[in-house]
């Protein structure tokens, strides 16, 4: 799907990695918390890892949504599933400025034109298309909310969901990899209804929670330590 048909806003903004480039929206990603904790859930048994002569890998990701024919805005598709598979109500607080992610640099988008498409997410992550071909995109778009539950998930449809402290966030996102049984052990972590994951496993953070670890270090995080996103939007 077109990015620029799905967020036709930033048609206008000036900067390089958007202006006059095929871009391609691949999935949203919605970045859950609390007032207390992050939530991020396990990627499905089908992305599991197991390299030769190495130990299985499981990802750490948002909660993540691939556009097809579902009807409704991206924001309303992903508010939905998170209803229906973490049986929790999400909140959106529309920010007014779009961080751009691509090869590890960062750049802000803001201004008046962004309030005009206030469900713009958060966060666009750019990553180079790993197959080639005519009709291969300049690159792949993956689109961040940060949302906020009301109440914390209940019994979530998914393989397993980490929870990580508010204030903790940043030691979590401090390594790349983590195995079960460290991240357990950590008195700021949780690993929640993952039965059927392994204990021997490493958790490593993939898609959208690797973005947010680059934000982190630059000193810039929506919904960070200090205050709520919603805070932050009100000043």
């Amino acid at each position: 799907m077109d990015f620029f048909d799905v967020f036709p806003i930033f048609q206008q903004a000036e900067h390089p990695s958007l202006k006059g480039r095929s871009l391609r929206l691949l999935s949203l990603s919605g970045i859950i918390y609390t007032q207390a904790a992050y939530y991020f859930e396990l990627s499905p048994r089908r992305y599991w890892v197991t390299p030769p002569g190495g130990e299985l890998t499981i990802g750490v990701r948002g909660v993540q949504v691939r556009l097809r024919a579902a009807s409704g805005s991206p924001l309303d598709i992903l508010l939905r599933h998170i209803r229906e598979a973490w049986g929790s109500e999400p909140q959106f607080f529309p920010g007014g400025s779009t961080h751009l992610l691509e090869n590890g640099q960062y750049a802000l988008l803001a201004g008046g034109d962004l309030r005009q498409q206030p469900d713009a997410p958060h966060i666009i992550m750019l990553t180079a298309p790993r197959l080639g071909g005519a009709k291969t995109p300049d690159a792949l778009v993956q689109a961040l909310y940060f949302l906020q539950l009301v109440e914390p998930p209940v019994i979530p449809q998914t393989t397993g969901i980490v929870r990580i402290e508010r204030e903790s966030l940043g030691d979590f996102l401090a390594r790349e990899q983590w195995s079960y049984r460290q991240l357990q052990a950590q008195a700021w972590a949780e690993i929640l209804h993952a039965d059927a994951v392994p204990a021997k496993a490493n958790l490593r953070p993939v898609l959208a929670v690797r973005g947010i670890a680059k934000l982190w270090q630059e000193d810039w995080l929506p919904s960070g330590p200090a205050k709520s996103f919603s805070e932050q939007v009100s000043g």
